[in-house]
């Protein structure tokens, strides 16, 4: 009940919770009180070469939110940036799908998006972002493996450009609702026959 009654405040939704024992209700507040005690995780997809201004800017617009961003990469040790230096992954494509995350930007070179559209858990990590009603960050270059996810078309206003540190701060900025829920009747179908 406290996951439900956390996505529908989230959802900016006035809600009621019911319990029949106090003990219940107590750890069911426990839980809604952690979650939002705690930054919202946002994921990043990286695969390089990948000019580091955008990702900074976007990780310095993370932080200033005061949220956390977490680097998910095709392997675990990271990505190789196009000034040479390494950026860490916290967790694998295949590894840390994108239901772990509140949001999820996408940026990458040419080379990475063709190499990851070809990969079916890169494909499955962004087609189940845009499923949940994730806003997605997309760089220019995401597009063969926005293509290939069977997403390309569909793209929507929870779908932002990330070309400029300007756009990172507008796609932080836009990431309040958690999830952007005008999308969920066109991909869900419990919605679609509500």
């Amino acid at each position: 009940m406290a996951g439900i009654a956390t996505s529908i405040a989230a959802a900016g939704i006035p809600c009621a919770m019911l319990e029949v024992s106090r003990a219940a209700l107590d750890r069911g507040l426990a839980r809604v009180r952690k979650y939002f005690a705690h930054p919202q995780r946002r994921a990043t997809i990286i695969r390089p070469p990948r000019p580091m201004g955008g990702l900074k800017a976007l990780m310095s617009a993370v932080e200033d939110a005061g949220a956390m961003c977490e680097v998910v990469a095709p392997k675990i040790g990271g990505a190789t940036l196009s000034d040479g230096t390494m950026l860490p992954a916290q967790q694998k494509i295949d590894g840390g799908p994108s239901v772990l995350y509140d949001a999820v930007a996408v940026i990458l070179s040419d080379e990475g998006a063709a190499m990851l559209a070809k990969d079916a858990p890169s494909k499955d990590f962004v087609a189940d972002a845009f499923a949940h009603c994730k806003f997605l960050g997309l760089s220019p270059q995401a597009e063969p493996l926005l293509v290939k996810a069977g997403i390309a078309e569909d793209l929507d206003d929870g779908c932002l450009g990330l070309e400029s540190a300007d756009d990172a701060k507008a796609f932080v900025a836009a990431l309040a609702p958690l999830r952007f829920w005008d999308r969920e009747s066109r991909v869900d179908l419990d919605a679609m026959n509500a």
